[in-house]
């Protein structure tokens, strides 16, 4: 399920994980550990900020690309054992029907139909509309 944030959301969103960014490195800084001076995490900070719906935006989509992937993934590695059956026979059946299938007559037609479709009678009309008189003027150098 895809999640949609209106601004409002995404803005208390920014604000909970600046101030979780803050009392982290603060807790960090307390420790002696980290070695990350005050300027250099307020930069990185503010950055985060920034970009913060975008990056959240391409995260969604990164991880929608990544579920879709790992299913692909499990099903041409044969881990989903079911799937990957259906899909090679009904593979195999089209592969059987296509063969036979009357390929000549099939571009025949639609070459036949795209031709007539873009290229029909009504582009003598089209011609007239465009040309101011109705006639085009042949005399004239282009």
């Amino acid at each position: 399920e895809e999640l949609r944030y209106s601004r409002s959301d995404l803005d208390i969103e920014i604000d909970k994980i600046s101030h979780e960014h803050i009392e982290f490195s603060d807790l960090i800084n307390t420790r002696g550990g980290g070695g990350i001076s005050e300027k250099a995490s307020g930069i990185t900070q503010k950055a985060l900020v920034r970009h913060l719906p975008v990056l959240l935006s391409v995260q969604f989509w990164v991880g929608g690309a990544c579920r879709y992937l790992r299913k692909i993934k499990v099903i041409l590695s044969w881990e989903e054992s079911h799937m990957s059956f259906w899909i090679t026979c009904t593979s195999i059946a089209m592969s059987f029907i296509l063969l036979f299938a009357p390929w000549a007559f099939f571009l025949q037609w639609t070459c036949r139909i795209l031709v007539w479709t873009l290229l029909g009678p009504w582009m003598k009309l089209l011609d007239m509309r465009m040309s101011k008189h109705g006639k085009i003027n042949w005399d004239k150098n282009i």
